[in-house]
């Protein structure tokens, strides 16, 4: 056991070894697979999964001079929503968010040229726009999906969790996970909430 205990702080100081960019400059995009959860007297109900699309800039500080720790934020323009098939009539809800994540994460330097990145936080979400799509048959029913008639709010928050490379020192493969955590149903009586899967791909400039 103490042999497995000093090997593994062996290779944790192994990958701090390698000299760290004070901060990160990163450009993002990829996939998200969103979907809402929907509560109302202690039925819960899960629309199918949209496909949608996610992009932005992020921005890495190491707060933490002695090991690679990085504060991580960003900038994201992120697609989310959901789709629901009841007998002939198709409901889809399509959301745009500025998007504001709020990480912390951990650089383990396995190779000159490699990095693997945990990180977990926070992000918030100001809805921009979007449609909310009633379809039976030919006939399509519009409206704005935070429009004032809606009950869906703007604002969103919840945690993130992801994992990500750094590869050929500059390149970044990510994937991770959003848990809304606050109710964006107007309607007291139904509880709503947004999830979503997202793999991202960029590039890094570090100085």
């Amino acid at each position: 056991m103490k042999k497995f205990v000093a090997l593994l702080c062996a290779l944790c100081v192994a990958g701090t070894l390698s000299a760290q960019e004070k901060h990160i400059l990163g450009v993002r995009a990829g996939m998200n697979v969103s979907n809402m959860t929907f509560k109302q007297d202690g039925l819960s109900v899960s629309p199918s999964s949209r496909v949608s699309f996610q992009a932005g800039v992020s921005y890495q500080y190491n707060f933490l001079e002695s090991m690679p720790f990085y504060l991580e934020t960003g900038l994201y323009l992120s697609l989310k929503g959901a789709e629901q098939k009841v007998e002939r009539t198709t409901t889809t809800i399509r959301m745009t968010y500025l998007e504001v994540p709020i990480m912390v994460n951990y650089h383990w330097n396995i190779s000159d040229k490699i990095s693997i990145i945990p990180a977990a936080g926070f992000y918030y979400s100001l809805g921009l726009g979007g449609t909310s799509e009633n379809k039976t048959g030919n006939t399509s029913v519009e409206a704005d999906t935070f429009g004032t008639d809606s009950d869906i709010k703007r604002s969103e928050f919840g945690m993130r969790f992801g994992a990500s490379v750094e590869f050929l020192e500059n390149f970044y493969a990510g994937l991770g996970y959003d848990v809304g955590l606050n109710n964006i149903s107007k309607d007291a009586d139904v509880k709503a909430r947004n999830g979503s899967f997202f793999i991202l791909v960029g590039y890094n400039f570090k100085f």
